[in-house]
């Protein structure tokens, strides 16, 4: 641990600070679990005050605007906070506390952390009082000194890619010497990201661009002349062609809050609504009717290649060449917004390269770790949405099978279940 120290608690390492009171790690942050949680850190040098900082997002529903937070060291109260919406905690721990031994117990109190089932927000019995994205221990006039250890790197980027930095997280080779930052595409969660590094430690941004989030040209007026890498969103709408409206879509909490079945299917919706009773009947009725609304699938690749040249205008790292030269023999997305293992290890390599960040021999360890860490990695989420087999069959994907199970969720469906199940609408998370 360095004597200036940011440990994130999203995608990072944040386990080496955690004592008790903390739930698992998860994309982005980490929840405290109970009314306490407790931060082991190391003690300051004698007589020299340290600089507590958390950002955090408090556990709130229409009851609970938001979470008081009391600070105790050594058994001393040392702050009474309170955290409402994203905001940044800051406790000055006086030299006296600071300095003893050589590890601080830092006890966060949290006397309104509840349950969101008590809530009424879903099924989840963990007592919450605080999402903590991360946290910074250092000295009180840290920020005037230039920062000489460890880097950090800014993945700017939302769930889609997120979990990029928990992977370069855990190469051997960057131990102790440079971490991946996840936070979501937005300038004030960059301006909060920032806020806890300390000077000198950000070394380069990768951002991910989307209609949403930020660009390179604003995000300059944040983090000044630091190199940005941009690469695009991913998406491969072309080999689910009959996405559509679907009235019975709607959120279902607390087993559906995206709802049953979140990709909607036109034709499914359809066949649905023709209250069609036997299972073979409904299902020959649905590949009719895909037959009926098959798209021109010339036009639609050269569309959907437009579309990816046009997101590589934008960008330092391009996509569109291997999408376009491997989607034929190489599964790369597991639904339009999921994008596989393949997809995943080429961009992760993509960054090493092109990210500014690497070079020389580094740069041939880190892209020999990634060959290691990236070896059967399956991609994003659980849902793995079946492709129509004319679709598979129009577009010459070698990788297709017709008679492959798909995992989703807790299931192994083929095309021809997963496609009843929609239509019956039928229930499958026990």
């Amino acid at each position: 641990m360095v004597e200036d120290d940011f440990i994130d608690f999203g995608n990072g390492l944040s386990s080496r600070v955690k004592g008790s009171g903390w739930s698992f790690q998860e994309d982005g942050f980490t929840w405290t679990s109970g009314d306490a949680a407790v931060l082991n850190l190391p003690a300051r040098a004698a007589g020299e005050t340290g600089r507590l900082m958390l950002a955090v997002h408090p556990m709130t529903y229409p009851g609970l605007q938001a979470q008081r937070v009391g600070v105790s060291v050594g058994g001393q109260r040392v702050a009474d906070l309170v955290a409402s919406g994203d905001c940044v905690l800051e406790v000055q721990i006086p030299a006296a506390l600071s300095s003893l031994g050589e590890m601080l117990s830092v006890v966060l109190h949290l006397p309104d952390a509840t349950t969101p089932t008590q809530a009424g927000q879903g099924n989840d019995d963990r007592r919450l009082g605080l999402a903590v994205a991360w946290v910074r221990w250092c000295g009180e006039g840290s920020d005037a000194v230039e920062h000489v250890g460890a880097k950090t790197v800014l993945l700017v980027a939302g769930r889609q890619v997120a979990a990029l930095s928990g992977v370069f997280n855990r190469l051997d080779c960057l131990q102790g010497s440079l971490s991946l930052v996840a936070c979501a595409p937005s300038i004030g969660e960059v301006r909060r990201a920032i806020q806890g590094f300390p000077k000198g430690r950000l070394s380069a941004i990768w951002l991910q661009r989307t209609l949403e989030g930020p660009s390179p040209e604003s995000l300059r007026e944040v983090v000044g002349d630091t190199p940005i890498a941009s690469f695009p969103a991913l998406s491969m709408e072309l080999l689910w062609p009959f996405a559509g409206p679907d009235p019975r879509l709607a959120a279902e909490p607390p087993l559906y809050p995206q709802g049953r079945y979140p990709f909607s299917d036109s034709l499914g919706a359809r066949v649905a609504a023709e209250n069609i009773a036997e299972d073979d009947v409904a299902l020959q009725r649905y590949m009719a009717l895909s037959q009926q609304q098959l798209p021109d699938f010339g036009a639609a690749l050269g569309a959907y290649a437009e579309v990816l040249r046009t997101r590589d205008e934008e960008c330092t790292i391009p996509l569109s060449g291997f999408i376009l030269a491997e989607f034929q023999s190489t599964q790369l997305f597991h639904s339009p917004s999921a994008p596989t293992g393949a997809l995943m290890t080429h961009l992760a390599y993509q960054l090493a390269v092109h990210g500014g960040v690497f070079s020389g021999a580094l740069l041939g360890a880190v892209l020999l770790e990634l060959d290691r860490l990236m070896a059967g990695y399956l991609g994003l989420w659980h849902q793995q949405l079946p492709v129509h087999p004319t679709i598979a069959a129009a577009y010459h994907l070698r990788w297709h099978d017709a008679g492959a199970r798909y995992r989703w969720f807790e299931n192994e469906w083929r095309f021809e279940d997963y496609t009843l199940n929609y239509i019956r609408w039928a229930s499958w998370a026990l």
